[in-house]
């Protein structure tokens, strides 16, 4: 999904999961990929699995 992200342009942040297992802990990632959209601290909604770029805008501008 990494060139579908960076087509959907600024506001994602990937993490990789083999790197940062804490972060796996901490967000309850239990399928990949698993979307989160933040507000702050605060979770506001999550999904998983692949989108396309529009999608990745949607899930992001949702938000908004």
């Amino acid at each position: 999904m990494k060139p579908a992200l960076a087509a959907a342009g600024p506001g994602f942040e990937v993490i990789d999961v083999d790197a940062n297992p804490d972060a796996v802990r901490a967000f309850r990632v239990s399928a990949l990929p698993t979307l989160v959209r933040m507000a702050g601290s605060r979770e506001t909604a999550r999904a998983s699995g692949a989108r396309d770029v529009s999608g990745l805008r949607r899930f992001r501008d949702e938000g908004r």
